[in-house]
């Protein structure tokens, strides 16, 4: 999932709400949170760094490779954090792709996702006891899949295993 930010007042902008822990709200396109998160669904950033844990969605902010100036925001789930050198490091990776993100430093993160606004007006809290609950099983299962051998991965019991926790992610 990903917003572009190429206007420098937008970045001044979040680095503001974040000092002061406001929310904001992005419209996402993509596929990558998918089915949690939707293309065209909106998504409720709380501008902190507290109580970011695995299992945790982030929006995070990622420089463009060939033009230093452009911005994306990228909201994925939060598989681990450790800090190196006194700062934070995150790895994430979207609930729908099947590598790993590039880790993530903590001036990079935007925020907190806390809730999921569908495109039906539909809203969905992610700070519920259920869906902390669901997104910690998501990152088991990812820990869990990627020990097991490439042949049993692709077994039909493993992906439906696989299709049956991130089934739960779509439940409101």
């Amino acid at each position: 999932m990903d917003c572009q930010i190429t206007d420098s007042f937008t970045e001044q902008m979040f680095d503001i709400w974040k000092e002061v822990g406001k929310e904001s709200t992005l419209q996402v396109s993509g596929w990558s949170m998918h089915p949690l998160i939707e293309d065209g669904d909106t998504v409720v950033v709380k501008h902190s760094h507290k109580d970011i844990k695995p299992g945790a969605t982030i929006a995070f902010s990622v420089r463009s490779p060939t033009d230093k100036k452009d911005h994306r925001i990228v909201v994925h789930r939060v598989l681990r954090c450790y800090t190196v050198r006194g700062e934070t490091v995150y790895v994430n990776r979207g609930d729908h792709n099947q590598h790993i993100d590039s880790r993530v430093r903590e001036s990079a993160i935007l925020g907190k996702v806390v809730a999921i606004v569908r495109k039906d007006g539909k809203r969905i809290n992610l700070e519920s006891p259920f869906r902390r609950g669901v997104g910690y099983m998501v990152v088991r299962w990812v820990d869990f899949s990627r020990i097991l051998p490439r042949q049993i991965r692709e077994l039909r019991l493993a992906r439906a295993c696989g299709r049956i926790v991130f089934k739960i992610l779509s439940l409101a």
